[in-house]
């Protein structure tokens, strides 16, 4: 009788209130495979999402909700402040017009909040539209790996993503597979159901060595560094990322996806035998700007695979072949460099027309890095004053690689480190912060400063080369 009579006295009804976002609201929810026809880019993912999640009839998940622009009360600090950036908002006119045009920030990050797959599916189709996005992290927000492969569907093209982060997601379990009740990721497998011999031998069971099928995990991060992924940076961190998932990436580094700049695998479970496989693929592609591998398992083996593939060569002089014996080491490094030779001043020629015939590029295409070609260098090396050695050759593979980053490994033996250090590349760093050799080196030299930690070489070598230590490796202790 009382709702009636507030019905009789005229009052307004409560409205319905919208639907709230959890973790299953949307599995009924028939998505579609391409952007609908009404579709209109916003220049914003947050714009570009909600539009098509209205489109999908999906209730929006809450780290798509509209920014809010926070008024505080004004005080006259706050005026003069706001005068003040007022004055130098005007001086920087160009500036504004550019931030009219991009209304968001040029990154995107989901924090501690589980994600689910129509939103994943919906950033898979608004990505290739997207011009002003530049980073998109996850943090803790348990991606299964059907959601890790539609947001690589969608990084392609000429999306403007150039770095995704996946932290704390552990990429060795399905959690979908795990719900729907089919065997998880992170469940025995081949691998661990019989016992494995890669020497080619048998198990003690008498069964024969099997091919293992390729890691479903390792199969989806293996996407994001073939050849199509535009991204440059891919960080994978503290995702239980092993051996398992390295040995499926290895062949698509080794294909050189001359994009990627940075691969970033902090806190996983890598051992020496992923190093090792790492390592083998670098010695094709020499594109890597940044790898950190901190927080593993690496140890001196490891290190020293890693290492491999950017350190130079010595080579000791050898007598001049006879007609009919077969070809040198040194002779068959110089038939080498004079084929990359060849190949390098031809394809600068074929750049140089092309230059001169290109079009325009359009505004706002993205830039993709080309392959290039190296000429690997061979520098003859004196031989040294007092020493019974003989004169002979240092070996160069030209690279990329600013940085190798492996701290908090157990690597332990500062003589391995030492033998290394001043063959590695030209001012390129490696860090062994939180290391027992890096303890055990500052131990020895007790006289070093805090700058000299932060660059140290190795007073003396055990293996010269032309220029000394300042030639080789950097090593970042603290």
């Amino acid at each position: 009788m009382a709702a009636e009579a507030e019905n009789e006295e005229g009052e307004q009804p409560r409205k319905k209130r919208a639907p709230v976002w959890k973790i299953n609201v949307n599995d009924r929810v028939s998505a579609q495979d391409k952007l609908p026809a009404s579709f209109v880019a916003t220049g914003t993912i947050r714009g570009d999402y909600n539009q098509i999640a209205k489109a999908f009839n999906a209730v929006p998940h809450p780290a798509f909700k509209p920014r809010q622009e926070w008024v505080s009360k004004q005080t006259k600090s706050k005026a003069a402040a706001a005068a003040a950036a007022a004055a130098a908002a005007a001086a920087l006119a160009e500036g504004k017009e550019e931030e009219e045009k991009n209304p968001e920030d040029p990154y995107f990050t989901v924090h501690s909040i589980r994600f689910d797959r129509i939103s994943a599916h919906i950033m898979s189709l608004i990505l290739p539209q997207t011009t002003h996005l530049k980073v998109i992290r996850f943090l803790d927000c348990r991606l299964d790996l059907e959601m890790i492969k539609l947001l690589r569907a969608g990084i392609s093209g000429q999306s403007s993503v150039e770095c995704l982060q996946i932290e704390w997601n552990p990429v060795d379990k399905d959690t979908i597979a795990q719900n729907s009740g089919r065997p998880s990721v992170g469940a025995p497998s081949a691998r661990s159901a019989q016992v494995t011999n890669r020497s080619g031998g048998e198990d003690p069971g008498g069964h024969a060595e099997e091919e293992e099928p390729p890691d479903p995990a390792g199969v989806v991060l293996a996407s994001f560094v073939d050849g199509d992924c535009v991204l440059e940076c891919l960080a994978v961190r503290a995702c239980n990322v092993s051996y398992d998932q390295i040995r499926v990436m290895q062949p698509m580094l080794e294909r050189c996806p001359w994009n990627l700049r940075q691969l970033n695998l902090w806190e996983n479970l890598l051992c020496d035998e992923a190093a090792i496989a790492l390592g083998t693929a670098l010695k094709a592609y020499r594109g890597l700007e940044y790898l950190g591998l901190g927080r593993n398992r690496i140890t001196d083996e490891g290190a020293l695979a890693l290492c491999e593939p950017f350190n130079c060569e010595i080579l000791a002089e050898e007598a001049d072949a006879k007609k009919g014996d077969p070809p040198t080491r040194i002779q068959g490094v110089r038939d080498k460099i004079k084929a990359q030779t060849a190949t390098f001043e031809a394809d600068q020629k074929a750049k140089a027309k092309a230059k001169a015939k290109a079009k325009p590029v359009p505004a706002g295409a993205r830039y993709i890095r080309e392959a290039l070609i190296y000429v690997d260098e061979l520098e003859e090396r004196p031989k040294p004053e007092g020493s019974e050695a003989d004169a002979g050759f240092i070996y160069r593979r030209p690279c990329e690689l600013k940085c190798l980053s492996l701290t908090e490994n157990p690597i332990k033996l500062p003589a391995t480190v030492e033998k290394l250090q001043p063959k590695g590349p030209k001012r390129a760093e490696l860090t062994l912060v939180g290391t027992p050799v890096a303890t055990a080196i500052m131990a020895k030299f007790t006289d070093l400063s805090a700058s000299q930690k932060k660059a140290f070489c190795f007073p003396t070598t055990a293996e010269p080369v032309p220029g000394g230590a300042t030639d080789g490796w950097t090593l970042r202790l603290i």
